[in-house]
């Protein structure tokens, strides 16, 4: 059934956002004995709302669980990592994933304009404008292939049965002010933000994001120099740190997003976390350094195996007929 929803700079969204602003300048106030007294300065002349975030209202028709899928790259490899993956043949796969399951697909080539890992949010708000049918951006960083093109994504992880097997309790710290909190599994019906935790901690390049008002005000936060300047003091911010601070300390980001278990969309090739046969959607590489090629190789090699396997299934059903 179509779901009919509208998704506009509401009353609700511009009641979250100030909200988000006040709590950054309560941030900010804390960290300010960190801070120099231009770095301060700096920080509170952000606090006030930007003008560019003011839009016009549209109305969408949205599918209930129809996905699509965000990536894109400068085609550029860091010096640790060397140029271990055919980026353009992945980009390929994705949409092949995504057309196989009825579900749109983006996939940015900044080959010609400076690559931001803080443009996520932005090309996630371009894929929606584009394709106003998906419900659900699922960011996956170019770093990771798609391993099981059989897999049934919306059954295995947005409703509300697939949460009560994959949604797990964890412990999050802001990596700024390390306040600590529990953050127990939401209710598919109220989550807004599905993600996963590594060994490191919190990953974002690899989550699902639902489209609302809570999300739209959760991304303009996350881009706004409020908060990132409320930081400063600490260390030089990144979008994934800034990111889990956010889901921290803002509780409207809280108590809408739920953690899932790392396999079912963020399994780590290097640290053995991916296994064949187990239903996990993906290999991903962050951090690997030396071996990557030869770790993304090994992945390709797995993903071809469990293809050839299903064409054989198939055929076999076929002719079991």
């Amino acid at each position: 059934m179509m779901e009919r929803r509208v998704t506009t700079y509401s009353n609700i969204r511009s009641f979250l956002y100030v909200f988000a602003l006040i709590s950054a300048s309560i941030n900010v106030y804390n960290l300010q004995a960190q801070q120099t007294p231009i770095e301060c300065a700096q920080a509170n002349n952000q606090l006030k709302p930007d003008p560019a975030l003011v839009g016009p209202t549209t109305v969408t028709t949205v599918e209930p669980v129809r996905i699509v899928l965000v990536s894109g790259s400068n085609f550029q490899f860091s010096r640790a990592k060397g140029e271990f993956m055919d980026i353009a043949a992945e980009r390929d796969l994705r949409k092949e994933w995504a057309d196989r399951h009825g579900f749109d697909s983006l996939f940015v080539d900044a080959r010609d304009k400076t690559w931001d890992m803080w443009d996520k949010a932005k090309y996630i708000r371009e894929a929606w404008r584009m394709y106003p049918k998906a419900e659900w951006a699922w960011w996956f960083d170019s770093d990771g292939t798609i391993m099981e093109y059989e897999y049934n994504i919306t059954k295995s992880l947005l409703s509300q049965e697939a949460f009560d097997n994959v949604a797990v309790t964890e412990e999050i710290t802001s990596p700024f002010t390390k306040i600590k909190v529990k953050m127990e599994p939401r209710p598919y019906s109220t989550t807004q933000l599905i993600v996963t935790k590594d060994s490191g901690g919190f990953n974002c390049g690899s989550f699902f994001i639902r489209r609302g008002d809570i999300s739209e005000a959760m991304m303009d936060v996350w881009l706004s120099d409020t908060l990132r300047h409320s930081v400063s003091g600490v260390r030089a911010p990144e979008e994934q740190a800034v990111l889990e601070h956010l889901i921290v300390t803002f509780p409207f980001v809280t108590q809408t997003t739920t953690w899932v278990k790392k396999q079912m969309i963020n399994a780590y090739g290097f640290h053995g976390d991916y296994q064949k046969g187990k239903n996990y959607l993906v290999a991903h590489l962050p951090g690997c350094e030396g071996n990557c090629k030869q770790l993304f190789d090994d992945a390709v090699k797995i993903r071809e195996e469990i293809k050839r396997e299903t064409l054989e299934k198939r055929i076999k059903s076929v002719d079991g007929q």
